[in-house]
């Protein structure tokens, strides 16, 4: 995904500009976990193949591994979901927004909101 790939060149940027060893790069670079409501709208981490939500929005909760944060930063990352309902914001997708966007608040976490819908 975008984040492991930003991540991994941030690390060699940092490697080449150190003048380390390549070794020092951690073989994970993001650890992500989906996040989706339950029937009763709260938020519950969950794991299951790509394309299986029924809402135009997803959300995950990231570990990410940078030099500068080698033991890892979470982040919450929100986005629209183009290949579901063409990622409108209906209900369930504001629903879903607002409980990761609490989660974020609730742990200070970052929150990224990527928006990609049909207009």
């Amino acid at each position: 995904n975008m984040f492991r790939e930003a991540c991994k060149v941030r690390w060699h940027s940092y490697i080449k500009e150190a003048g380390l060893d390549k070794s020092v790069m951690p073989k994970e670079l993001a650890r992500y976990t989906e996040l989706a409501l339950d029937q009763h709208d709260n938020l519950v981490e969950i794991h299951r193949v790509p394309g299986q939500n029924k809402t135009g929005m997803i959300a995950w909760k990231m570990t990410l591994f940078t030099p500068e944060c080698p033991d890892g930063r979470e982040i919450i990352v929100i986005a629209n979901d183009i290949t579901c309902k063409i990622g409108t914001f209906g209900p369930r997708e504001d629903k879903l927004y607002m409980r990761a966007s609490e989660l974020s608040r609730a742990h200070k976490l970052p929150r990224i909101y990527l928006s990609v819908n049909s207009g």
